[in-house]
């Protein structure tokens, strides 16, 4: 897969999204092309909450989306509820790693 070419200002909202989240967390992220997401993990306190968000939702989404769309998808309250467990955020919702 070629990696995807996504507005910065996604990216942007769901770090500030992650370290609002967890606000005193080490907020790191990096791209799996292969996967087709970009994981944003929050380091806190020897854990680990990871949300790797697919290309898909990206760029179906506008920035000004993503907030509410997270929030409606309940992320940082299942990644709080389940640290170290990663969430795939897709178009449509939550899922787990297989």
């Amino acid at each position: 897969m070629e990696p995807k070419d996504i507005d910065a200002q996604k990216t942007t909202v769901v770090r500030q999204l992650m370290l609002g989240a967890f606000p005193e967390a080490e907020v790191r992220i990096h791209e799996d092309v292969n996967a087709g997401f970009q994981v944003f993990s929050a380091r806190l306190k020897g854990l680990v909450y990871t949300a790797m968000v697919t290309y898909d939702f990206l760029e179906h989404h506008g920035a000004s989306e993503i907030p509410g769309k997270l929030r409606d998808f309940l992320l940082f309250e299942h990644l709080r509820d389940m640290p170290g467990t990663p969430f795939i955020v897709t178009r449509t919702g939550l899922e787990l790693l297989p």
